[in-house]
């Protein structure tokens, strides 16, 4: 019987579901099933006995829960993802920038995202670009942002073409907007902590708007 109590059993099994030794234990108990399920990856992956299914879980939960773009609640969600993923953001180095993100459209939208060490600490949408706390803007039309994070949502991370050293450089796809030499530097500086942030929404479903 199920330890649990849910009436389901544990049996040997002389054929190994898993491919893995023979009398290998294989659980018909619903719980433990999900467990076992999560816990194990077939041998022919290479991957280690490491758990997983928390994980898949919340990528679903993500996957399910649609964000438009632009919004503030768009970059809001990528921050928290940076958040939850400090320890890729810790290798890349402090960032300490104030990053203008320009939507044009039928109605062009302006955020501001201020990085501080490891953290996006604050998202907001402004009126115009004329406050002197922003470092740089990068300006692009609605469709260039959605083809390149569809980039980023194929592969996980974006194609050459699609990264923003290359938009922002071949053929100025991407503009970057500055007044001070230093706040442009700083786009140069902190790039590759600013690329995996828009990378945090490779499996995000995004409603374009």
């Amino acid at each position: 019987m199920c330890v649990l109590g849910c009436g389901g059993s544990v049996r040997r099994s002389s054929d190994c579901v898993f491919g893995r030794q023979t009398g290998a234990a294989e659980p018909t108990c619903a719980f433990l099933g999900y467990l076992y399920l999560g816990m194990f990856e077939r041998p022919d992956t290479g991957r280690s006995l490491v758990w997983t299914g928390a994980a898949h879980s919340n990528r679903n939960k993500e996957r399910q829960m649609a964000i438009k773009f632009p919004s503030i609640d768009f970059f809001q969600e990528l921050a928290r993802r940076m958040e939850d993923n400090a320890a890729e953001f810790e290798k890349l180095g402090f960032c300490d920038t104030v990053m203008g993100v320009k939507v044009d459209g039928d109605a062009s939208h302006l955020y501001a995202l201020t990085f501080d060490v490891f953290d996006c600490t604050d998202v907001r949408e402004l009126a115009s670009a004329d406050s002197t706390e922003i470092d740089f803007v990068l300006e692009a039309p609605l469709a260039l942002w959605r083809e390149m994070f569809e980039s980023i949502q194929r592969n996980g991370h974006p194609e050459p073409a699609y990264t923003l050293n290359s938009l922002s450089h071949v053929g100025d796809r991407m503009k970057v907007v500055y007044d001070d030499p230093e706040g442009h530097d700083k786009f140069y500086r902190f790039m590759a902590t600013l690329q995996a942030f828009v990378d945090q929404a490779s499996n995000l479903e995004i409603e374009w708007v």
